[in-house]
């Protein structure tokens, strides 16, 4: 069977009324009536509304038209989930790729950076994790879509949700280890003072998007071991597919996987950073769909949304 997907391409009546009027081709008369026809309304899969510029509105279509196609719920094994990074004209992005060596936007290796001590080998064994995944820090952490859920759909929710949001400032981001259970560290980028805006952009994005995400297959609730977890971190999991929500979130732009002695390529990484970016202030303005295709291939940055109000 053919797959359809419903488009419909809407505007506010006064827009019409302006448009028609422009045209010039009916009499006053003729316009309201036709302004007045009770048009039955469509149960599309994605609404455009098409109240600005023309050209916007043909390039959200065109979006549509060539978006990553759909696989049958059945068979996808794609993965999305929705991350803050900056942008790849941002010199943090280069930087940041470099270190980990992949760079999300173009899907490409990178190297440039090596510590002292170590063989290109040992250094991209060590970020293998992070590169996997691209430069980002979670919001909502990577899900299969649920059933009857689509690509296009989320595409749209998110660029709803986003018109609204207007950017904040994420303030310094600065080197830090971060130790876990077991005593080993990663090495990130965390906000020296995480401002009250990121708590409530986190809490809003996990929950808002939670329906399109597909439930864990038991393979992957148990690789997160439930049974370790402290009991809010278990509930969390349990309802958000996820353990580090919420009031168990903390903001961080991994760039290591886990390693020893963590403070020696921590301060390698901090000067690094500053050499390249100076002092490093982020601004949230966008939200970013990352997709991986396969289990086997990295993350890849499918498109950027931004926020609605430019502050």
């Amino acid at each position: 069977h053919c797959r359809v997907l419903v488009v419909s391409i809407e505007a506010p009546e006064h827009i019409l009324a302006t448009r028609l009027k422009a045209r010039g081709r009916e009499s006053e008369t003729a316009l309201a009536g036709r302004l007045a026809r009770n048009i039955e309304a469509v149960a599309a899969d994605v609404r455009i509304e098409n109240a600005g510029e023309i050209a916007d509105a043909v390039q959200k279509f065109r979006d549509i038209v060539t978006a990553t196609p759909l696989p049958e719920p059945h068979l996808s094994q794609a993965r999305y989930a929705i991350y803050l990074a900056p942008a790849p004209s941002d010199p943090l992005w280069a930087v940041a790729s470099d270190i980990i060596g992949y760079d999300a936007a173009t899907g490409e290796a990178r190297a440039g950076f090596v510590p002292e001590g170590m063989t290109p080998n040992q250094w991209s064994a060590l970020t293998r994790a992070p590169a996997t995944y691209g430069f980002h820090a979670t919001l909502k952490a990577p899900f299969r879509l649920a059933p009857h859920r689509t690509v296009i759909g989320l595409l749209d929710a998110l660029t709803t949700f986003c018109r609204s949001l207007r950017p904040f400032s994420l303030g310094a981001l600065v080197v830090r280890s971060i130790h876990g259970s077991g005593g080993a560290g990663f090495i990130a980028l965390v906000p020296e003072d995480p401002p009250h805006e990121l708590t409530h952009l986190e809490h809003a994005v996990v929950k808002h998007f939670d329906e399109f995400r597909a439930p864990l297959t038991p393979a992957e609730y148990q690789r997160r071991r439930p049974e370790q977890l402290p009991a809010r971190q278990r509930q969390h999991l349990d309802t958000y597919g996820y353990p580090h929500v919420l009031d168990q979130f903390r903001c961080h732009f991994t760039l290591t996987g886990a390693l020893a002695n963590s403070q020696r390529i921590a301060d390698a990484l901090e000067q690094h950073i500053e050499r390249a970016c100076g002092r490093l202030d982020f601004t949230v303005d966008a939200l970013v769909l990352f997709e991986q295709p396969a289990p086997d291939k990295p993350f890849r940055i499918l498109r950027r949304f931004p926020f609605g109000t430019v502050a």
